[in-house]
């Protein structure tokens, strides 16, 4: 592999957490830029990583782009375009505000990832990501713990030195730990070989705690669900029968070990322990005794309620793609934006893709247990997209759908000219 194609790697997912490395590359400069979208800053990095991932992009697709037999997912930004300029003409007033949005996210984020997915799947080389995402997530776990660091000054956790980022917190600290604690189980030899040391090893323990201490302080309630999830899911996944008597008796302990007196420390500093105790209690608040209680969702309960109102204006065909954003802004729930957007028709489609992406994942990764690390990624959206994003906004979402759909079981283990 050359530099270039390392470089190209790397760019390609910065692309793909192109927002979670801006918040976690600000703190590691101790940049602070307010809430960081309208910051010359970050609309500076946003446009100058799209060109040079298009300039990536270009020259890989005139490549491989006769290998492609499907073209559809080719078509699709020129479909979106069709779609938005028709929504636009005829939505007037605010909605213009979120129609804009909703298509420039689509276009910056969305498009890259499509073709990233692409160009990686069908030239055999979508496993060779993973050393780059496994590489990024330990560099943004260092900016996602020197914000836990700055906490103890400010009184806030936060990454942009002004709060309101604490969702953002908690998802990119759960990815981070998910990344990590994959690395640690699995052993994969592929990873950077530092990443493979005995010294990173006994390091890796630690970096988890903290991770997992920055996500839970933030009071993200998403990415504390998604931190819990991905325990439970990797534990099960790689402690299996013939280790589980050595994780029982050592790793267990060794780790209940680390949580408690990270736990003493929090409690001896009390800046630390205001903090936490805020975050913890942010994310946890909607438990109450009774159940689920929607009045602490962030004004969830209400955003649902006026979504399926606008919902049964329309219930068949819906209100459009990017117009619907524009009404009451996204509902912050795949099912409902569906809903919003196309109807129980479009909702139908939608069922239907996720259902085939989801089984053909679940083959990928059987016949290849290196593409396991799709599995945390589809982790991530499921939470996010049910609680958080939009799906007209995430170029996860679409990086995965393009190289899923791509996929192929025959050719993928070929070394393709191209790809050389």
């Amino acid at each position: 592999m050359t530099k270039i194609d390392k470089l190209k790697y790397f760019i390609y997912c910065l692309e793909l957490f192109f927002f979670e490395s801006f918040l976690c590359f600000c703190s590691i400069l101790g940049i602070h830029i307010g809430k960081g979208e309208s910051s010359p800053i970050y609309l500076l990095f946003n446009i100058v990583l799209f060109l040079v991932t298009s300039f990536f992009l270009f020259f890989d697709l005139k490549k491989s782009i006769r290998h492609i037999k499907k073209k559809l997912f080719l078509l699709l930004p020129v479909v979106m375009t069709i779609i938005f300029l028709f929504e636009y003409a005829i939505t007037s007033g605010s909605g213009l505000e979120w129609t804009y949005k909703a298509y420039r996210s689509f276009v910056l984020y969305c498009i890259p990832a499509i073709y990233i997915g692409i160009d990686l799947t069908v030239v055999g080389k979508l496993k060779n990501i993973y050393p780059y995402l496994d590489l990024l997530a330990v560099i943004m776990s260092v900016g996602l713990l020197r914000g836990v660091a700055n906490s103890l000054e400010s009184g806030i956790v936060s990454l942009l030195g002004e709060g309101g980022d604490y969702n953002n917190i908690a998802y990119t600290s759960a990815v981070c730990f998910a990344f990590v604690y994959y690395g640690f189980l699995s052993n994969r030899k592929d990873r950077f070989s530092i990443f493979q040391s005995k010294l990173f090893r006994i390091i890796s323990p630690f970096l988890m705690i903290g991770l997992a201490v920055s996500a839970l302080a933030s009071g993200g309630r998403g990415g504390s669900l998604l931190l819990i999830i991905y325990f439970i899911t990797l534990s099960l996944k790689f402690i299996s029968k013939k280790n589980i008597f050595r994780t029982i008796i050592i790793s267990i302990p060794v780790f209940l070990i680390l949580i408690i007196s990270a736990f003493k420390y929090i409690e001896s500093n009390p800046a630390l322990s205001s903090v936490y105790e805020y975050g913890v209690g942010r994310a946890f608040e909607y438990i109450s005794d009774g159940g689920i209680d929607t009045s602490k969702s962030s004004n969830r309960d209400e955003i649902y309620v006026q979504t399926w109102k606008t919902i049964e204006d329309n219930p068949i065909i819906g209100n459009g793609l990017f117009r619907t954003i524009g009404v009451i802004g996204y509902p912050h729930n795949f099912i409902l934006e569906v809903l919003l957007d196309g109807g129980f028709l479009f909702l139908f489609f939608w069922l239907a893709v996720l259902y085939r992406t989801a089984m053909k994942l679940r083959k990928i990764v059987r016949c290849d247990k290196d593409m396991y690390f799709l599995v945390i990624i589809v982790l991530y959206l499921m939470v996010d997209l049910m609680f958080s994003g939009s799906y007209l906004m995430s170029g996860l979402f679409w990086f995965v759908l393009a190289s899923i759909y791509h996929y192929n079981f025959v050719n993928y283990e070929k070394n393709f000219n191209i790809a050389k």
